[in-house]
């Protein structure tokens, strides 16, 4: 049977102070004129019970629980003033180091003035963190996430736009050369639309209660594609080469890039994969590393960790979570030819002589039809659009000079040509009529 309680909680605010504050005597803040961006309060808690409609007077955008390690959130879940329910529970506890535990950081779709959740089986002391994130009204722009060329830098919403009205980030940034690109999902709502919002509450998390200088990642990536710039540069390099907070303190020589929602229950959107392709390709061309490659960190000495890898591939976590996680090798292969794509339009690779590769297009066949010299042993042939996306490949049998390559549609198209000792040729050719 579910019971409803009111009860006394101490409440801790941002400046340290603490109060014992009864829900029949606090009044109603105004949600315009609140200054406070967190306030904790510990509560005592029954297990199975309803607690309604409490009112703590500080409007909130966002929250966490946090529990003793051996407690579980089996059962509890969090209601809105609109009837929307969040399960408290879909973080493993693989995912809590130290001493703690928390549920997921729950972002409402609007600003909560009371609380009402069911404890499920927390019993006992209970740490609540709200936070509040001044609404900002701001259109983001449909480019966002998107270039004109796979090779330039995606549109970002910048920092100084998007941190608005919020602390500002505190201490020094460090540089440092990126060798490994680490994929993060933000285990936060998966139906939150209001991505400006999502993004200044995980850096409310981040810097009120983390105590770190700024939002961990160096970029954000919204459901819909758009791309926030993350870590603060200050002017020192460019965001992508600040040192972050987001790799179980290996964070020497790592880009973290964080994926809006939480996807051990969901799939990425195809915008955002296309916006970390994007991002990634540009990363990886720009600072010549190779995406499919591999090497130590955090040492030396230490093991090899993919130069795209997940954040599950070096510390104890779940993250980016199973969906994410399973398509990372295709978003491998696709920075891989988005960066082969890039390199003979803007680093001026040779294109090899025209007597030792030569093409036509066969439109009865609907088939590119290549010839080359066995003097260069070609290995392998893709095919790439100029958006960086491979088309078709194939791999060349030892002695062989000449191919096929069919059912190509009408376009512009880079034809890379990779030789058994690691040579490149690239080709610009335009297909059909």
């Amino acid at each position: 049977m579910l019971t409803t309680w009111n009860f006394k909680v101490r409440s801790t605010s941002h400046s340290s102070t603490t109060s014992v504050v009864s829900f029949d005597e606090v009044q109603q803040v105004n949600a315009t004129a609140q200054k406070e961006f967190i306030r904790v309060l510990d509560l005592d808690v029954q297990a199975n019970t309803l607690y309604k409609d409490l009112d703590f007077g500080f409007a909130y955008t966002s929250f966490t629980f946090e529990v003793g390690r051996n407690t579980n959130f089996i059962n509890a879940y969090f209601r809105t003033s609109e009837g929307e329910r969040f399960s408290l529970d879909s973080i493993p506890s693989t995912d809590q180091p130290g001493s703690v535990r928390r549920s997921p950081f729950i972002i409402p779709n609007y600003t909560q003035r009371n609380f009402t959740f069911f404890s499920g089986e927390i019993q006992g002391k209970l740490r609540l963190y709200l936070f509040y994130a001044p609404p900002l009204k701001h259109t983001l722009s449909k480019k966002h996430g998107k270039a004109s060329d796979a090779c330039d830098k995606p549109e970002l919403v910048r920092g100084v736009v998007w941190r608005s009205g919020l602390p500002e980030p505190s201490g020094q940034r460090e540089k440092h050369a990126v060798a490994h690109n680490v994929v993060h999902h933000a285990a936060s709502s998966n139906s939150n639309h209001d991505y400006m919002n999502v993004v200044r509450n995980i850096f409310l998390l981040h810097t009120q209660s983390n105590g770190w200088d700024d939002i961990g990642y160096n970029f954000v990536i919204a459901q819909d594609g758009t791309i926030f710039e993350g870590r603060e540069h200050q002017e020192i390099d460019s965001t992508d080469n600040i040192k972050g907070a987001h790799f179980c303190g290996k964070n020497s020589n790592t880009m973290g890039v964080c994926m809006l929602g939480n996807f051990e229950e969901t799939a990425p959107s195809s915008e955002a994969l296309a916006s970390l392709t994007h991002l990634l390709a540009w990363k990886c061309f720009k600072d010549d590393i190779l995406p499919t490659g591999s090497s130590k960190h955090p040492t030396s000495t230490s093991p090899l960790l993919a130069h795209i890898a997940g954040h599950r591939d070096g510390c104890a976590t779940a993250c980016p979570g199973d969906s994410l996680y399973q398509v990372l090798p295709k978003v491998i292969n696709d920075v891989d030819s988005m960066v082969k794509a890039c390199k003979p339009a803007s680093s001026e690779v040779q294109l090899g002589d025209d007597r030792d590769i030569v093409w036509y297009y066969s439109q009865t066949r609907n088939a590119l039809e290549l010839r080359f010299s066995a003097e260069l042993e070609i290995s392998d042939v893709q095919v790439v659009g100029l958006d960086g996306k491979r088309v078709a490949q194939t791999s060349v049998k030892p002695g062989a000079t000449e191919l096929s390559m069919g059912d190509l549609k009408t376009g512009m198209y880079h034809v890379l040509f990779e030789t058994r000792d690691g040579r490149q040729y690239a080709r610009k050719i335009w297909i059909g009529g």
